[in-house]
């Protein structure tokens, strides 16, 4: 293998040549919203200066999505003035628009090479495919979000995380680690308008978002990210073999929204992890367990399942367990809206559901409990699915993600093996609210909730109360 996977990133979509004669190197950001170990913005630098021409970096925006929420956007907004500020200093241009597909055109054709975040959601993807067959100049994908690039620990889907885990360890090395971004030669701030945070507020007064839903625990952008990697290295990470599960403790590392935005990169996390600690610590060995092998195992998963969104993207044995247990009596049936709203008989799930909808992210042990009881609850294991897609993408921060898929999919058996045969769930893996009680302090986590709930409903009315003074 390669001494270094770095180059492996990039792919060319189309069978286009760079155009000289193009106005501008444009680099359309997806899920690039960082300047360090940014390598769609590096490649796009490293165009501009080799035609001596101006980068324009553009993102758009889109609505009119199930889960299109003020809490999502105001997340994605905080890191865009945040991506702004940055690449002002680098004398690069940006540009922030709610557009259609034949903007983004109209940009593209004028550009002397396109530049993009590969994406493996079906929608982006199939976005990208498009303007690739209709621009007449080079379009260049680039696989800025994954530590390595996506075929290469295991060229075909996998079935299980251990098909890939000893390859992840083995070649961890092998991706560079030393980041260097050039200075553009040309200041493209000279050739374009500039976006200040005005404007881009402007664009997202014209967005059509659900604003009921706004309130998030976390603040978007670069420098919070690098600022939540840094406390988890220092005060959580050497706990963290020992406490990530307990959900009434705080010690997972809180990076999945900002690996989502793509305000920082796995590559960083890991080159900070590994300037204080070593690989042979076994809390670094179950951090990069989650951080590399399992999500590395989600991009395997949507890249070569296109129904990684649904319950076709589930075993057969799965499949049939689930089918042969499908008339079994539930002890308890709810619909969508109890579901939404934590209205159910189970106070431990009650708390995680208004964990995930008031704060937008839940405790990781308890996605998987959560998921398990909704089919469980549920008259149909297919409209459980569908259902914990669209809650989890509506309210989880994290959600619309290869991660997420791959854990929706995982709780219905993808991943897992046979167990037990039970009612309802028959051989698939069970989870019990006995379980939780055993493993965890679990009312303390209730607890916890209810307490948080409390302070944010006391500073909502206090807030109501200052605006009508």
């Amino acid at each position: 293998m390669d001494k270094d996977l770095n180059y492996l990133r990039i792919k060319k979509i189309n069978n286009y040549s760079d155009n000289s004669q193009g106005e501008y190197v444009f680099y359309w950001v997806i899920s690039g919203l960082r300047i360090e170990d940014n390598f769609s913005l590096k490649l796009a630098i490293e165009k501009a200066n080799q035609f001596k021409k101006p980068l324009l970096v553009f993102f758009g925006l889109r609505d009119g999505y199930y889960w299109s929420n003020w809490r999502h956007y105001h997340f994605l907004k905080e890191g865009l003035f945040e991506f702004l500020e940055n690449l002002k200093k680098l004398n690069i241009a940006f540009i922030v628009k709610k557009a259609t597909d034949d903007e983004i055109l109209s940009y593209a054709k004028k550009a002397v090479a396109v530049i993009s975040d590969e994406v493996y959601l079906n929608g982006a993807k199939k976005r990208q495919e498009s303007l690739a067959n209709k621009i007449e100049v080079s379009m260049y994908l680039v696989e800025n979000n994954s530590y390595y690039p996506v075929n290469i620990v295991l060229n075909k889907k996998a079935n299980f995380a251990w098909q890939i885990r000893d390859n992840i360890f083995k070649f961890l090395d092998l991706i560079k680690k030393d980041f260097f971004l050039e200075k553009v030669q040309v200041n493209s701030l000279n050739f374009f308008q500039n976006f200040e945070k005005e404007d881009i507020e402007k664009e997202f007064n014209n967005l059509n978002l659900d604003k009921k839903i706004y309130f998030k625990k976390f603040i978007g952008g670069e420098s919070k990210a690098l600022e939540i990697l840094n406390e988890f290295i220092e005060k959580k990470l050497p706990y963290y073999s020992k406490f990530r599960s307990n959900p009434e403790k705080d010690f997972t590392s809180n990076l999945s929204p900002y690996l989502h935005f793509g305000n920082i990169s796995p590559v960083k996390i890991v080159k900070e992890v590994l300037k204080k600690h070593s690989l042979k610590d076994e809390n670094v060995y179950s951090f990069f367990n989650e951080l590399l092998v399992w999500r590395e195992l989600s991009f395997n998963f949507v890249y070569f399942d296109k129904n990684y969104y649904n319950f076709k993207s589930i075993p057969f044995w799965a499949k049939k367990t689930l089918d042969d247990h499908k008339s079994d009596k539930r002890d308890y049936l709810y619909s969508f809206d109890d579901l939404e709203q934590g209205k159910t008989h189970d106070c431990y799930w009650n708390a995680c559901q208004k964990e995930m909808v008031y704060f937008g992210k839940m405790a990781n042990y308890m996605r998987m409990y959560w998921a398990k009881k909704v089919i469980e609850w549920t008259e149909d294991w297919q409209k459980a699915y569908d259902w914990l897609v669209k809650i989890n993408n509506k309210y989880e921060l994290d959600g619309r993600d290869p991660n997420s898929y791959l854990g929706v999919s995982w709780c219905f058996g993808n991943f897992d093996r046979p167990w037990f045969e039970r009612k309802i769930i028959g051989k698939v893996r069970y989870m019990s609210a006995n379980g939780l009680e055993n493993k965890f302090d679990i009312k303390k986590y209730v607890e916890k909730i209810n307490k948080e709930l409390d302070l944010r409903t006391k500073d909502l009315f206090h807030r109501q109360n200052l605006q009508r003074e």
